[in-house]
């Protein structure tokens, strides 16, 4: 089995070329405050305000996700100002960020980089997520960055990269319950990246990553033990998930599969390949248990919402 190598140098072409792509976007579609990208913008940039007036996260407001994301944005007004534009910010630099380091991961060049760009921007919704103040776009660059940072330490065989790496994705469920989603894949891809390395190095570089993400830990219990209402019994109760209550077009079924037919495509052709051992298992090891483990969480969480395509 062939290991998984990273190309050290970052995609800096295109990064610049996102944020000046960005730029131009936010000079002629001027989105400012007045317009909502996204369902749950609002509630994100409302429980930020409340923080950084001085509101606590779930004791004094309800906020049925951890409140990471909600005390980043805080942070930010703090510094800018309570408006809709810095923290949208947050969310275009993260997606550069991710457009960076996905041809990072496959070892890509600077051509394959900008192909990735291109694709991705012409992806549909994708405009307008990666422009919204929303947890999920701000969660999905980050489980992509630590992915690529376990990559990177299994390539340097660094134990503070792995660690940066647990850090990382521990961070994210910390603004985003569906982050915990991505670690089968992180996990998955890397062991198999590490296949060829001394057992001593596999297990060192596997420990740093566990630690890093254990940083997290105390506060995450501590949340959900003492909101546990908000936390964790909301997303399991019988009216959640009543489907009459909600919309059709809310209810995952065959419609939302067909809309994410190219994906699905991919994905078969991908499966192909390593039936053909032109590409090793390794290669697509993250992105095929990442589409496992969310295909199975869309058909069991209801209300379905069409971001969820964004993870896919």
């Amino acid at each position: 089995m062939a290991t998984v190598t990273a190309d050290p140098q970052i995609q800096w072409s295109t990064v610049v070329f996102t944020l000046l792509f960005y730029l131009s976007l936010i000079v002629v579609c001027q989105p400012h405050d007045a317009i909502k990208l996204g369902g749950d913008e609002h509630f994100e940039l409302l429980k930020a305000e409340l923080v950084a007036s001085g509101s606590v996260s779930n004791r004094d407001f309800w906020n049925d996700q951890p409140p990471g994301l909600t005390y980043l944005l805080a942070g930010i007004f703090s510094v800018f100002g309570a408006a809709a534009f810095p923290a949208r910010m947050l969310t275009v630099l993260l997606t550069a960020a991710l457009l960076a380091t996905v041809p990072l991961i496959w070892g890509g060049r600077r051509l394959k980089g900008f192909v990735f760009a291109l694709l991705l921007l012409s992806a549909p919704g994708f405009l307008r997520y990666s422009m919204s103040a929303m947890a999920d776009p701000v969660k999905i660059p980050l489980c992509v960055l630590s992915f690529g940072l376990a990559l990177w330490a299994v390539r340097r065989r660094s134990t503070s990269l792995a660690v940066l790496s647990g850090l990382t994705i521990g961070g994210t469920v910390l603004i985003k319950y569906t982050a915990a989603l991505y670690l089968p894949g992180v996990m998955w891809a890397g062991w198999l990246a590490m296949r060829d390395l001394p057992s001593g190095t596999r297990w060192r570089i596997a420990s740093g990553f566990l630690a890093g993400g254990a940083v997290w830990l105390p506060w995450f219990c501590w949340l959900l033990l003492q909101y546990s209402d908000q936390l964790l019994f909301v997303h399991f109760s019988e009216n959640r998930s009543m489907e009459p209550l909600f919309p059709e077009e809310h209810v995952f079924g065959w419609r939302h599969i067909a809309i994410g037919f190219p994906l699905w495509l991919g994905g078969a052709g991908a499966l192909l390949l390593v039936a053909w051992r032109i590409i090793p298992v390794a290669r697509v090891a993250f992105p095929a248990a990442v589409l496992a483990v969310h295909f199975g969480m869309a058909f069991y969480h209801q209300p379905w919402w069409d971001y969820y395509l964004l993870d896919l």
